[in-house]
C-alpha cells in the first residue's frame, strides 16, 4: 500500500502527540499521585466485626472517597454507584493470599484483622489507578488515531513497525500493513515497551 507524504507527515505528528501525552512521569501527576493522595486521607470508619455488608459499605465509602478527592472535577458517584463500582473492581481484580474477587477481598479483610482490611484498600486504590488509566489512554488513542480513518492508520502502523518489526514474532513480520493497521493499538504497546516505562501500564490495564 503506498501512502503519500501528507499520511505520513500527519502520522508522525499523532505519534510525537502520543508521546507527550502518554509520557509515564504525566500520568502518574495526573492519576497515581491525587490517588495516593487520597487513599491516604480516608478515614476508615471502625465496623468491627466485619460482614459481607459492613464490608461492602466501607469499600463503597473508600472508593466514592477517592473519586472524589483525586477527581474533583470528574463525575461524582452516588453511595450506590460507589458500591457497585467497589464490587466491580474487587471481583474483576482482587489478589488474595487463596485466590481472587471479592470473595477473597472480603475473606482477607474479615480473618486478618486491621491488617488485611488494608491490604484490600491498598489494592482497591491501585484498581482504580490502573482502570483511570486505561480509560485515559484509550481516550487519547481515539483522539488521535480513529478507526474510521484507515490511511492515517496505515501510516501510523508504517512508521512503528520501522521500529519495532525486529521485536516482533517472526511470523507476525511479514503481515502486510493494512492488516497492522487495524492493529495499531498493539503496535503502540510494543512502541513503548522500548520508549517509554508506559509500558508497564499498557500491559497492566489490558489496553489492547
Amino acid at each position: 500500500m503506498r501512502l503519500s507524504d501528507q499520511d505520513r507527515h500527519y502520522a508522525a505528528e499523532a505519534i510525537r502527540r502520543l508521546e507527550v501525552e502518554l509520557d509515564g512521569a504525566r500520568i502518574a501527576a495526573l492519576i497515581d499521585e491525587p490517588v495516593d493522595r487520597a487513599a491516604q486521607s480516608f478515614v476508615c470508619p471502625d465496623q468491627a466485626p466485619l460482614d459481607h455488608l459492613r464490608f461492602l459499605d466501607t469499600m463503597g465509602h473508600y472508593v466514592r472517597h477517592i473519586y472524589r478527592e483525586a477527581f474533583p472535577g470528574g463525575q461524582q458517584l452516588t453511595p450506590g454507584q460507589a458500591g457497585d463500582e467497589a464490587l466491580a473492581l474487587l471481583e474483576r481484580g482482587y489478589e488474595g493470599r487463596k485466590g481472587r474477587g471479592y470473595d477473597e477481598a472480603l475473606a482477607d479483610a474479615s480473618e486478618a484483622g486491621e491488617m488485611g482490611l488494608l491490604r484490600v484498600l491498598l489494592q482497591v486504590a491501585e484498581l482504580i489507578k490502573a482502570l483511570t488509566r486505561q480509560k485515559h489512554i484509550q481516550r487519547i488513542l481515539s483522539e488521535q488515531i480513529t478507526r474510521s480513518d484507515f490511511g492515517l492508520r496505515c501510516a501510523v502502523a508504517q512508521i512503528l513497525l520501522e521500529h519495532v518489526r525486529p521485536y516482533l514474532p517472526s511470523e507476525q513480520q511479514t503481515w502486510p500493513l493494512e492488516r497492522w493497521a487495524c492493529l495499531v493499538e498493539d503496535l503502540l504497546e510494543t512502541y513503548f515497551m522500548f520508549k517509554n516505562p508506559l509500558a508497564a501500564f499498557f500491559r497492566m490495564t489490558g489496553t489492547q
